[in-house]
């Protein structure tokens, strides 16, 4: 008595499904779902091996090799440096060592115990550097592709180092190089740079962001750092350009140190090249406060750098070292 209806609502499911198979009803619609694209991942591989050392993004790269400078993981350092390897200074240029010698380098040399590295974001390395591009400074068969400034860099953690990277034939990243600016030159520890620019003599450079800039007179700029206290209480530097009267730098060096006579402990040095001159520096000339003095001659034009005080019992002492880096690092010659 009940299998009847049954049948009748069995026959209806099977009409009504052969009526959908058949496209006979439109009310029926056949709905895509659309996956999500996979994203895309670069698996290297070393003798058939998953190798998750190899980085093939820049900013990835970055994080990654401060990471294992600042451990100390000399085993992935090593595997991520080229060969050879190249290290050097700003504005002494570079030399190419084996990776193993750049390593004993950089924890015997290059860094400090307990280093704190750190990016410096939005450095403008090309301005800093006089308009010279920094991926240019190697040669070109270096095949760097990227630079990036860090700081903490040295034993005392004051100076900056460049780091280079080459992108591989097989599209990883590897770290190309160093190139230490002792003393730095972006001001990431400092708290900021001003830059400025003497139009007259044609020169401008970089001084850490809150130091005076004093226009003494035509010829001479002060600058000189924050606090209380004249010039060689706290750091300060004097930049006097006149005419070399046809002397070399040499000469006019020598012809300072015969001024003052014997008696005196005066030592001259050379100090890092400035746009392919030799500057000198002489150090224990007699003066109000202890200081240090540069000499540079270009074309026709001396410029003499004084800076004070230079003894590590002044209070200022540390300014000075400041600005003493912050003004060599960025000097340029604007004409």
């Amino acid at each position: 008595m009940h299998s009847k209806p049954t049948f009748h609502i069995l026959s209806l499911f099977l009409l009504i499904a052969m009526l959908v198979l058949s496209g006979c009803v439109p009310y029926f619609q056949t709905i895509q779902v659309r996956e999500a694209s996979p994203t895309p991942i670069v698996i290297s591989q070393s003798e058939g091996v998953d190798n998750p050392d190899v980085v093939v993004d820049p900013m990835v790269f970055q994080s990654v090799l401060l990471e294992a400078l600042s451990s100390g993981d000399t085993g992935k350092l090593q595997s991520w440096m080229t060969e050879p390897f190249f290290t050097g200074t700003w504005r002494a240029g570079l030399s190419e060592v084996s990776a193993a010698e750049a390593l004993k380098s950089l924890y015997n040399e290059q860094l400090g115990p307990g280093n704190n590295l750190a990016l410096v974001r939005d450095a403008d390395l090309k301005a800093l550097m006089g308009g010279n591009d920094p991926l240019s400074i190697p040669s070109n068969d270096a095949g760097v592709t990227e630079a990036f400034l860090v700081s903490g860099w040295g034993k005392d953690g004051l100076d900056e180092a460049i780091l280079f990277v080459a992108r591989q034939a097989a599209d990883d990243l590897k770290w190309r190089g160093w190139m230490r600016v002792q003393g730095g030159f972006s001001g990431a520890r400092l708290g900021g740079i001003q830059r400025y620019q003497n139009d007259l003599h044609g020169y401008s450079l970089y001084l850490p962001k809150g130091y005076q800039v004093i226009e003494a007179n035509a010829d001479e700029v002060v600058l000189l750092a924050p606090g209380e206290g004249d010039a060689g209480e706290r750091g300060a530097a004097f930049i006097f350009v006149e005419p070399a009267n046809s002397r070399t730098t040499e000469q006019v060096v020598e012809a300072v140190k015969a001024q003052q006579g014997p008696g005196f402990n005066i030592s001259i040095s050379p100090a890092m090249d400035i746009e392919g001159l030799q500057p000198l520096v002489v150090e224990g000339l007699p003066g109000q406060d202890v200081n240090r003095q540069l000499f540079v001659v270009r074309g026709d034009q001396l410029y003499h750098m004084t800076f004070v005080p230079d003894s590590p019992k002044a209070a200022g002492y540390p300014q000075m070292l400041d600005i003493y880096a912050m003004v060599t690092n960025t000097f340029h010659f604007t004409k």
